[in-house]
Order: structure tokens, then sequence, then C-alpha cells
């Protein structure tokens, strides 16, 4: 008898570093999935590098006899992956082939995957937080555990702007309806950048920990009580833990072991200080120790997330006339780190502050730095002068290192003196 598999679903992890042009524009730009998707189909045919260099695609161990059971398959695919399955192949009456999985899947069953990182530089061209108080790791789903979806990205909703709260350098924020930027000091002053999208990975779909964790208070919080309270979805109080202390909390340990709690539940997570102290997340307890943990079930309750139709076939089907249907492809869109760019002279020189292309960056205490904050890129770009033209100045070494100083984030560029560059006299 013929085995057949087929793909039930994709994954494509969008990352800016690696998906931008030397002009700066990036996959992001791009509106319609199938543009990204051509995209991609173009940096494949030119064998450029992707993201599967820094990451890789694993099935958890516990789950191992589940696709075995059901005859699944984990696949790796030009930056993403893909899930195959054995299936039984049918006609329709229009002549249409479609495919049900020769082991049905039940609505509910869940087919977990995992992203660990390969490479440790991943950390430092992806745009995320740098201080965090608790260790959590990032949750995906098809379905709508966090918040509402928007077909096809994973990613939960970016939360509103709030006032008092301690935002890093890159970290987004909804600022308006369908308006997402993302934050950044100059010169003391808060700026907001503005970004061509929606959907972006971000630290509301960082809330996967396991049942013992330790909370950190931020640097000069000044908190010498505080209560942590965990609640369900449906906001009833399942613990409260009260921690104290004259000399002021720094490190709190969190132990959830002896309750009866869900994995991959939705709860939260509210800790009230005192000195003004709030803090509120969502929590998803599990302990996988991945980057980033995807969760997939056949039906869900946003339609378009569904794996199966109605009628229990794959999406993926051969009419009779024209190309074979493609299968759902889910997106994760991870924006780059966001740092100046900081011109150092390679003997720690001064820079002559009166040559150099002052619409393009600033002078401070003998360095030159970007006007403003810039994506890290695997590819150099160049700079955008008012007029709109471009023009190219040295780009930081793949993966550099970075340099935070007075809640910004610096990457430095070495340079040797030179007509551009020139020291001063």
């Amino acid at each position: 008898m013929q085995t057949i598999y087929k793909i039930l679903f994709e994954v494509k992890v969008l990352h800016e570093f690696y998906l931008t042009n030397p002009k700066g524009d990036s996959i992001f730009a791009l509106d319609n999935q199938a543009d990204r998707l051509l995209f991609l189909t173009d940096r494949l045919d030119k064998d450029a590098v992707s993201i599967n260099n820094d990451i890789s695609f694993d099935v958890p161990p516990e789950l191992h006899q589940l696709f075995k059971d059901h005859h699944l398959r984990l696949l790796t695919s030009y930056s993403g992956c893909k899930v195959g399955i054995e299936v039984t192949a049918s006609f329709l009456p229009d002549g249409t082939r479609v495919y049900t999985p020769k082991i049905p899947l039940p609505a509910d069953l869940p087919i977990t995957l995992l992203i660990r990182v390969k490479n440790p530089v991943f950390h430092t061209i992806s745009n995320t937080r740098i201080t965090n108080p608790v260790p959590a790791t990032y949750y995906f789903s098809n379905d709508s555990v966090l918040s509402a979806l928007n077909y096809p990205a994973l990613s939960s909703r970016i939360a509103d702007y709030t006032a008092g709260y301690t935002y890093e350098q890159g970290e987004l924020a909804t600022i308006a309806p369908n308006s997402v930027k993302a934050y950044y000091i100059d010169n003391n002053v808060e700026k907001w950048l503005p970004l061509h999208g929606n959907d972006y990975v971000n630290e509301g779909d960082r809330c996967l920990l396991p049942l013992k964790f330790n909370f950190t208070f931020p640097a000069g919080a000044n908190v010498t009580q505080a209560t942590f309270t965990l609640k369900d979805s449906g906001g009833n109080v399942v613990n409260t833990i009260v921690a104290q202390n004259a000399g002021g909390l720094q490190k709190v340990a969190l132990d959830y072991r002896n309750l009866s709690l869900v994995n991959y539940i939705k709860y939260s997570l509210e800790v009230a200080g005192d000195n003004g102290f709030a803090w509120l997340h969502p929590v998803i307890f599990s302990n996988t120790g991945s980057w980033a943990t995807l969760q997939f079930k056949p039906r869900v309750t946003n339609a378009a997330f569904n794996l199966l139709d109605d009628q229990g076939y794959l999406f993926t089907r051969k009419p009779p006339v024209g190309n074979i249907n493609d299968p759902p492809i889910f997106e994760l869109r991870i924006p780059s780190r966001l740092t100046y760019w900081r011109y150092v002279h390679a003997n720690r020189l001064p820079f002559d502050q009166t040559n150099y292309p002052d619409e393009l960056l600033n002078y401070q205490n003998g360095l030159l730095i970007s006007k403003s904050p810039r994506n890290s890129t695997y590819q150099s770009t160049y700079f955008q002068k008012p007029d709109n033209s471009f023009f190219f100045l040295p780009n930081p070494e793949d993966y550099a290192m970075l340099r935070s100083e007075n809640k910004q984030l610096f990457t430095e560029i070495m340079l040797p003196a030179s007509k551009l560059f020139p020291v001063a006299p």
C-alpha cells in the first residue's frame, strides 16, 4: 500500500536581522503574506543565510510517542519548519483530491514544538528586554490563549503604552490603533520609532515559567514588602505569597509545585509592593528549557488558524485544474535589536568634530553616534539622508557586542583614521 505524507502546517520565523535589504526595507514592509513568501523564496534562491543558523526546532521528549502514534513528522524548512502527517487520499464530487489524517486527530490534540537557541548571539540580535523580573520564555499557539490573534501571526497583541512603566530601548508598545512603535531615549527625552505593520513577537509572549522560579525586583525599586497573587483566567485567586525584608527585597523565590496547576493554561501574576511598586503579567506554567514553545491544536476558536477544515480534511488539496492548495503557514515576526551605532577610533583618539556627515551623526566627547537607533542586520545597510538619498557608513561587525549606558544601547564600530573620519588636530 502506498504511504502518503502531506504538510499539515508550516511555521516561518521571520527575523528582521536576516530579512532586511541594503536600503533598509525589510520583509515587514510587505503587507501580504504571498509577497513575504516570495521574499523568502528569493532569499532561498540566492542561498542566503537564514535564522535557522541560530535556532533549531524539536519535539518535546514527552511527545515523541504522540508524534509516532499519529504519524507526524517534523521537518526543517527555509527560515522555519513544517509538520507533515501521513494521510489517506480521496476525491470530492468535483474531482478535487483531498487528504485526511490516517490516524484521526482529536480537535484538542496538543501538537507541541520547541524552538531552541543553538547560537547564543541570537539573543544579541533579537529585540527583547535585557532585564526581566522573571525568567520567562516565549509561548505561541494557534489558539487565542493570550489574546486574539491576527492570521497568520502567532504572537499576542502588543500591549498599549503604559505611563510609569520602565521601557527598554527597542521595546514595543501600541501607541494608537494599528500604530506600533519602539521606545528609545534621545538626549534624555523619551521617543518612539514608528514601525511598519503589527503583530510582532513581544514581551507579552514571554510568559512561560516553571513551577518554581525567582522574582527579581528592579534595581532601585526600594520594596520592603510585597504580595504575590496568582489568579486563574477567571480572575479567581489561586495562591497568595507575602514577602518582606526591612533591608529591601531583591529576589523572592516563588514555589507553586504544591498546587494543582494545569500546564499551558493562562494564569496571571500580580505583584503589589510598598513605595508604589506594581507588576502584572500573564503566566503559563511548563518547564521546557527552550527559547520558545509552540503549541497547535487541529481545531481552535479562530477558524483561520485551524489545521483541518470542517470536514476533517487537510487544507492541502489538489483541485482537478490548477496548483495544489497550500497548508496554513503561520508566522513569528521577530524585530532585530535596536541600537545606536557609535563610531570609535581604533586608537581611542577623538574624531574631528568639524568634518563628518552631520546630517547622519552626532558628535559626542570625541565619538560619532547615529542620530537615532538602527536595526541590527546581517547585510550591510545604508543610511538615508533627509533628502532620501542613501549614504554608506561602516556597519557593525556581525554579532557585535552591546553596551548599555544611561538607558541607551550602543553597538560600537572601531575605525581607523580616514578622510571621512579624520581625528582632531
